[in-house]
């Protein structure tokens, strides 16, 4: 079957994935949750018989994504450099954090709504953060508004 996230596309040096949840490519293409996720166990499957290929990858992946910060841990980088003064200041003194991995694990644990209605972040402050790091590839954001961790960044968080 055609599926987009699944298939990988291979020219002599590039293999990429999509990034579509896979509740999403399922119901796109009519399949259940469990076919499309054993489809993509079958892939990893294949690819783990190569791991020299999926290291080249994950480093290849990390440097195109994340070349601006530290490509080992991005999660490691400073909310100082990525983020609007404003939102650096309400969330180092409302909620102690000082890093991208901090915000993550806090969002993880309190969820997103906690880091929101922290005092003096605003509507328009929360929203600017969370398109920051969306486009920055630390978390993904659904068509439903539901944030998730890139699947580049989960794999340093898990």
């Amino acid at each position: 079957s055609s599926l987009d996230w699944l298939r990988f596309m291979h020219t002599p040096n590039d293999y990429r994935v999509s990034r579509e949840p896979i509740a999403r490519v399922a119901a796109r293409h009519q399949l259940t949750y469990v076919q499309t996720a054993n489809a993509y166990s079958n892939i990893l499957e294949k690819l783990g018989e190569n791991t020299n290929r999926i290291s080249t990858f994950r480093h290849r992946t990390m440097e195109l994504l994340y070349s601006r910060f530290d490509t080992t841990d991005p999660t490691n980088t400073r909310i100082g450099d990525i983020l609007e003064t404003h939102a650096n200041a309400v969330l180092k003194t409302k909620a102690n954090i000082e890093n991208v991995r901090e915000l993550l694990q806090y969002a993880s644990k309190y969820g997103w709504n906690k880091v929101r209605n922290l005092h003096g972040m605003g509507e328009v402050t929360y929203s600017r953060m969370i398109e920051t790091l969306c486009n920055n590839h630390f978390i993904i954001v659904g068509e439903d508004k539901n944030i998730e961790l890139s699947p580049e960044i989960a794999t340093l968080l898990l």
